[in-house]
C-alpha cells in the first residue's frame, strides 16, 4: 500500500507541474525541489522495456517517482485522469475464464534469448542446440550475492510439450562440468543443460533451476518458458 501511494503521489507531482497557472494557488499544493534521474533501467517479466522521452523519473526525498502509466500500460492496466474531480483511476487487467479447455493454459511461451534477473541472480537462456550426445540449452549465470553459488543440475525440471521428464537418466559425464565450480559475486559463467533424449523435437518448454548457495539450506528456483 505504501509503495501504491508514493507511485501516484510521482504522478500527481507531474500533472501539477504541466498544468501550471492558478492551481499553484490551491493551499493543497507545495512547491517541492526534485531532480531527473536517466539512469532508469525497466524490466517487466525479465523484458526490458526503455522509458519513452516524453517520460522522466523524478528523485524526491532518496525515492524514486516513475510515470504510473507507462509502468501501467506495461502491466495490461489502463490509467485516466478527471481533471474537474482530480482523480487518477487505475483499472487493472481483467483475466478472463476459460470457455475451452484449450484455453486453461495462459502460459506464454517466447523464443531465445530469455532472461531472468532478481536481487540474487541473472540468468539468461541462451540458445538451443543439437549434437551427437543430444539437445541442450544453454544458459548464462551471474551471482550478485555475497554467497557462492552452484547450479544443481540433476534437479533440473523440464516439461516439454506437455509431458514431463526427469534427469534420472543422466549419468555423470552428460552433466556440464562447468556448474559443479562455485560462481562466486558478480562472476558470470555460460553452461548448459543436455536435455533428456526421449524429448524429441519439442516445440515449447518449460524449464525450471534450482541454484543452492554453498554453505547454507537456501535454494532459488528460475523457470523459463520456451518457444522453440
Amino acid at each position: 500500500m505504501k509503495r501504491n501511494r508514493s507511485l501516484v503521489i510521482g504522478i500527481i507531482i507531474g500533472m501539477l507541474a504541466m498544468s501550471g497557472g492558478p492551481m499553484l494557488a490551491s493551499a493543497a499544493i507545495a512547491k517541492i525541489e526534485a531532480y531527473t534521474n536517466s539512469d532508469m533501467t525497466f524490466t517487466f517479466d525479465g523484458e526490458k522495456k526503455e522509458l519513452p522521452s516524453e517520460y522522466e523519473v523524478l528523485v524526491y526525498k532518496d525515492r524514486s517517482y516513475v510515470p504510473v502509466r507507462f509502468i501501467a500500460e506495461n502491466l495490461g492496466a489502463t490509467v485516466d485522469w478527471n481533471d474537474e474531480t482530480k482523480i487518477i483511476a487505475l483499472t487493472s487487467a481483467k483475466q478472463e475464464i476459460p470457455q475451452k479447455p484449450e484455453d486453461v493454459d495462459k502460459t506464454i511461451y517466447k523464443a531465445l534469448p530469455l532472461f531472468k534477473e532478481n536481487s540474487d541472480l541473472k540468468v539468461t537462456a541462451d540458445m538451443y542446440g543439437e549434437d551427437s550426445k543430444g539437445d541442450r540449452i544453454w544458459f548464462t549465470v551471474k551471482n550478485k550475492t555475497d554467497a557462492p553459488i552452484q547450479l544443481n543440475q540433476m534437479a533440473t525440471k523440464i516439461t516439454a510439450d506437455g509431458k514431463e521428464y526427469s534427469m534420472d537418466s543422466k549419468r555423470a559425464i552428460d552433466f556440464d562440468k562447468r556448474w559443479y565450480n562455485d560462481l562466486r559475486k558478480d562472476n558470470e559463467v555460460q553452461g548448459f543443460i543436455l536435455l533428456p533424449t526421449a524429448i524429441k523435437d519439442p516445440e515449447k518448454m518449460q524449464i525450471e533451476l534450482t541454484f543452492i548457495t554453498q554453505g547454507t539450506d537456501k535454494s532459488e528456483t528460475v523457470s523459463f518458458d520456451i518457444a522453440l
